[in-house]
């Protein structure tokens, strides 16, 4: 049987957790163009801004979807994200096939979003071949105590727990109901950095054997909100999903937390 990605994430949190801070105050404004074009290796861009259309200038959009409704963005901004409504109610986004432009280490991924619980058993991002039978690709997910995040890769072993890699944050880091930028910077396995409202975290458990992250089989499809192993529905808003095929400085994930449009 498979072990889960997200399972990882879970089982690790039960080491022991230091504490962290976390910027709480609204960051000053940043009213100059954002910096971090496609031709900075951004690869997918999805502002949620009424559509699921990618704005990085690769096309990726939207293959599906269901049960997505919009709401006001960090700004105030009427239907400016994406809502997804958990297991009560549950909606996910397909996106297309990101082999063409993920290929390996480096990555990173940048989100905003406003969840309504933070607990375990939510998945807000995955990105694999959809093959049941080996952990591949990547996913983002709550972690198994309060208030965690999590990043997991995978290396397309079928079986076992010896195909992942993962980092997961301290508890606490995240609040329930509030706008929070994310950043996760992925050099390689075990070279991971957690970024919150601009802030990196220390702390942060790394652990499992996988050297590689591997999408097996193609096409490398994603999906937001949802797991697609078995019902893993996020609750609450997301917007500004990014994904760059470099790491962030953090000159840049402070660009991207003090942006304003």
């Amino acid at each position: 049987m498979k072990t889960k990605l997200v399972t990882t994430i879970l089982v690790c949190t039960l080491s022991v957790f230091f504490s962290c801070k976390k910027d709480k105050t609204d960051p000053p404004l940043n009213n100059n163009s954002e910096l971090l074009g496609p031709e900075t290796s951004k690869v997918t861009h999805f502002s949620f801004n009424g559509s699921l259309n990618d704005g990085s200038g690769n096309g990726l959009h939207a293959a599906d979807s269901f049960n997505i409704t919009y709401t006001a963005d960090r700004f105030g901004r009427a239907n400016q994200a994406a809502v997804f409504g958990g297991a009560s109610n549950p909606s996910w986004i397909l996106t297309p096939s990101l082999g063409a432009v993920i290929t390996g280490f480096p990555m990173a991924i940048s989100f905003w979003f406003k969840p309504v619980n933070v607990s375990a058993g939510q998945t807000i991002i995955k990105a694999d071949g959809f093959e049941r039978s080996a952990s591949s690709g990547f996913i983002v997910a709550f972690g198994y105590r309060p208030g965690q995040i999590g990043f997991t890769i995978g290396d397309k072993t079928v079986g076992g727990s010896t195909g992942t890699n993962y980092v997961v944050t301290p508890q606490n880091v995240l609040t329930n109901n509030t706008w929070q930028h994310v950043v996760v910077n992925v050099r390689g396995a075990n070279d991971y950095d957690f970024y919150i409202n601009g802030t990196k975290i220390n702390g942060c458990t790394v652990g499992g054997s996988a050297t590689s992250m591997v999408f097996y089989p193609a096409p490398v499809r994603g999906i937001i909100g949802n797991n697609d192993d078995y019902p893993a529905y996020y609750e609450g808003a997301l917007d500004d999903y990014r994904i760059y095929t470099k790491v962030l400085s953090q000159q840049e994930v402070n660009t991207l937390y003090t942006y304003h449009p």
